[in-house]
């Protein structure tokens, strides 16, 4: 919250506390604009790219899914597209996610095995990489991803990428 009212005072030229009381009247545009440049100030850039780039690849190439917005992706891509996609949730069962995964990849879309398998290696680079940061967690039990940064879900939904 401090960081978005910060980057909000930024983006209007604020940079002392007015005399009196004044508002500020946003549109939408503007708003979403404040929360990309809030997003690119987060420290989450690099837990993002060790989750994107998967394992190294072996073998075959990873499918490219073409997305709703008209991007591409391998199956990183859409599973963290689909984390950022709709209502923000801090836990999403599985069933949620390949729900969101098929809103946004409307045709061909990543299948189950395929999806559970790629939860599972980016759940094991968070735990070789990022030791105690733990950014996202596949808790294969309850079958629910599990992000308990919240910082890093709104990175996920604003960010440039």
């Amino acid at each position: 919250m401090q960081a978005l009212c910060l980057q909000l005072c930024r983006d209007h030229g604020v940079e002392y506390t007015f005399p009196e009381q004044k508002g500020l009247s946003l549109q939408d545009s503007r708003i979403d604009e404040v929360l990309q440049h809030t997003a690119a100030v987060a420290n989450c850039q690099t837990a993002f790219e060790i989750i994107l780039a998967g394992p190294k690849t072996r073998g075959a190439e990873r499918n490219v899914y073409k997305l709703s917005d008209g991007k591409e992706g391998d199956v990183y891509y859409v599973i963290l597209k689909a984390l950022a996609s709709n209502e923000p949730k801090l836990t999403l069962k599985y069933s949620d996610i390949k729900a969101r995964i098929e809103r946004i990849v409307p045709q061909d879309a990543p299948r189950g095995v395929g999806i559970t398998e790629a939860l599972q290696q980016m759940h094991k680079r968070v735990i070789e990489r990022l030791g105690e940061d733990r950014v996202l967690e596949w808790d294969e039990e309850k079958e629910a991803v599990n992000i308990p940064d919240p910082y890093f879900l709104y990175y996920l939904r604003w960010a440039t990428w």
